[in-house]
């Protein structure tokens, strides 16, 4: 059994795999990050040296000068550009990323392929490849150092790139052009020579067909050439040319160093399946665990498991029945090699997203297939185990029916003696309902009577009541009667009383129209006679005129001391 401690010296590899998961996650995170909510998608890829970093810093805004060699080199250093070599020894180990807010594109500064630091940086920047494009669609701009007039080694590179892709559209920036032919005549010749190369692959379209735009970017070899070809304004031409270009989905073909994992998966898959081989012998060959008498479910589960994954592969992926029979071994045998499958599993299904492209996944067809042709021992052992879990459940199920029969006959005792408690107490409560009931009863016929009494004596009261306002009404009948007698006797006195003054007045008027009567016969025979006495005495006229004059006022005198004097009387 392998020892986990030991497999920096046994299995570099899988410590190189191990430490190349988190790096490839890390940056794909990165990528996600950068490009979550952009508009465009920039992946600027090429060989070593070709000058991608220089294009990436020169549109990121980066200003140049020239060294002592003639060689371009950032006048300001910042984080967000790349780092420059004019070699061919690579510099960028992973992507940069740009953002334009202007334009709203993010362009990435991609390591190289073709990568002289060795297979195992190749193999990183061609997984994380695969990864960043299958993510959607973008741009790919490949980068070739083309400073002639025809295309340098006839494109080899660009083949070998283009190899890894499945019918590709991208675009090529010719970097580094020294010649004086305008960029329009140098596009064309690059497209004849394009169109003259024949694809490294049979029944594969040319390269020019592949191609969908050519830009170029001339080299400044002086001071002058800096300010033309590095200026503001040609970066802004650079940029429009970009902003240009057709985003395309680009669908990898090939994983061209995924050899260095499948050597690895064949090895130590091959590898598990002995061990576990070995192990699941040496576990179900001793009677260890066979004479304690138990059954085992989660055993015979297993078991089953196993023999219905061995004998049924075709109804599993080849990774999928690997996994599965990994599972079950670490099961079967109490995990006792899960800690040397542990690092396996991890690199195995991190880089089962690329299966298609890495040839030990299709490899594991066969590996499965040798399993069960070198598990064939193990299969009778298990069929022995299942058949002895079997017995072993058959008399347990006998066991545990006789004992439940047993605790049935036991409920059914206790429930009756329960249904016959619950009939005594039934009945108990039935003749409490009754007593209850009658009480109840009693108590009912009791309120009653005491409802009647009281509505009686109720009655009783009303009786008194109504009597006593009968009799009040009475005396107030009574009182009314003996005002109205009263009132009546007074207006009786009150008429009896103006009979007596009219008839007081009508003879006090009977009196005085008498007098006047008299008066009247007194005073008209009195005239007569003084008239007489006149004539008689006319020259003592002035004293007879006196007399009269007295006689008369007495006489008026008379008649209203007697008027007001019955008027006294009335009152």
């Amino acid at each position: 059994m392998d020892n986990p401690k030991e497999k920096t010296h046994n299995m570099p590899q899988e410590e190189m795999l191990l430490d190349m998961i988190p790096v490839i996650q890390q940056l794909v995170e990165e990528f996600t990050r950068n490009t979550k909510n952009q508009g465009s998608v920039v992946l600027f890829v090429g060989s070593t040296g070709s000058g991608k970093s220089t294009t990436f810093n020169f549109l990121s805004g980066a200003e140049f000068k020239l060294d002592h060699n003639e060689e371009l080199e950032l006048k300001n250093h910042s984080n967000i550009f790349s780092k420059m070599n004019a070699g061919v020894i690579s510099v960028t180990k992973q992507p940069n990323f740009f953002h334009n807010k202007n334009n709203n594109h993010l362009i990435i500064d991609f390591p190289g392929f073709l990568d002289t630091n060795g297979d195992w940086d190749q193999l990183l920047i061609e997984l994380l490849f695969n990864k960043i494009v299958s993510l959607g669609a973008l741009k790919v701009i490949y980068v070739i150092n083309n400073p002639q007039n025809t295309l340098q080694n006839r494109g080899a590179d660009l083949q070998e790139f283009l190899k890894q892709l499945d019918n590709p559209k991208i675009n090529l920036i010719l970097n580094c052009y020294m010649a004086k032919w305008p960029d329009d005549k140098l596009r064309n010749k690059i497209k004849e020579d394009l169109e003259s190369v024949k694809s490294l692959e049979k029944d594969k379209p040319n390269l020019i067909s592949l191609i969908d735009k050519i830009l170029i970017k001339r080299r400044a070899a002086h001071q002058e050439d800096l300010d033309i070809f590095f200026s503001d304004e040609q970066r802004n031409i650079f940029w429009n040319e970009i902003e240009e270009l057709t985003k395309t989905q680009i669908k990898p073909r090939i994983i061209p160093k995924s050899e260095i994992i499948s050597k690895y998966i064949i090895s130590k898959a091959t590898t598990i399946i002995q061990e576990y081989g070995k192990q699941l012998i040496s576990i179900f060959n001793s009677d260890e665990n066979q004479n304690d008498g138990k059954y085992d479910s989660e055993l015979h589960l297993q078991l089953v498991q196993f023999q219905s994954l061995l004998n049924n592969s075709n109804n599993y992926s080849p990774s999928q029945w690997f996994l599965n029979f990994i599972q079950i071994c670490e099961v079967l045998t109490q995990y006792k090699f899960k800690s040397a499958s542990n690092d396996f599993l991890k690199i195995f299904q991190y880089f089962e997203q690329f299966e298609q492209f890495i040839d030990g996944y299709q490899q594991l067809e066969n590996i499965n297939q040798l399993a069960q042709q070198n598990l064939e021992q193990v299969q009778k052992l298990f069929n022995i185990r299942i058949q002895y879990q079997e017995k072993i459940q058959k008399a347990e199920e006998e066991k545990r029916r006789a004992e439940e029969e047993k605790r049935r006959a036991e409920e059914e005792k206790r429930i009756a003696e329960e249904e016959k408690r619950q009939a005594e107490e039934e009945k108990r409560q039935a003749e409490e309902d009754k007593r209850r009931a009658e009480e109840e009863k009693r108590q009912a016929e009791e309120e009653k009577r005491q409802a009647e009494e009281e509505k009686r004596q109720a009655e009783v009261e009303n009786l008194k009541i109504q009597h006593q306002v009968e009799i009040e009404k009475m005396k107030q009948e009574t009182v009314r009667l003996q005002m109205q007698n009263l009132e009546k006797e007074k207006q009786q006195m009150m008429l009896q009383h103006d009979l007596e003054q009219r008839n007081l007045r009508l003879q006090i008027e009977n009196a005085n129209n008498s007098q006047w009567r008299n008066s009247l016969i007194c005073g008209s025979q009195s005239a007569t006679s003084r008239l007489k006495q006149q004539q008689k005495k006319d020259k003592n006229g002035k004293k007879t005129t006196s007399k009269k004059t007295t006689s008369k006022k007495t006489t008026s005198k008379t008649n209203q001391q007697k008027q007001h004097a019955t008027k006294s009387k009335i009152n």
